[in-house]
């Protein structure tokens, strides 16, 4: 979702063992604890339902104006 919403590309074969994406991804984490846990699964959620790794809906994303990809494209 990360590098698909703000055009960021890891330089990693694996993405998810890139550290300076999961610096970037931590400053997008808000720091009160309840808060972050809100916001990280709110994140796996949409994920999980709108922006999918394989055929994203982003003809019904709330936040196509703002992404990335979806003015790539």
């Amino acid at each position: 979702v990360i590098e698909r919403f703000f055009g960021i590309k890891s330089s990693k074969k694996r993405p998810h063992k890139d550290k300076k994406l999961w610096d970037f991804a931590r400053k997008l984490i808000p720091t009160n604890p309840s808060d972050a846990k809100k916001f990280n699964y709110g994140i796996l959620d949409f994920a999980r339902t709108i922006c999918k790794s394989s055929k994203p809906k982003c003809n019904i994303c709330p936040l196509k104006c703002s992404c990335y990809f979806n003015n790539a494209i």
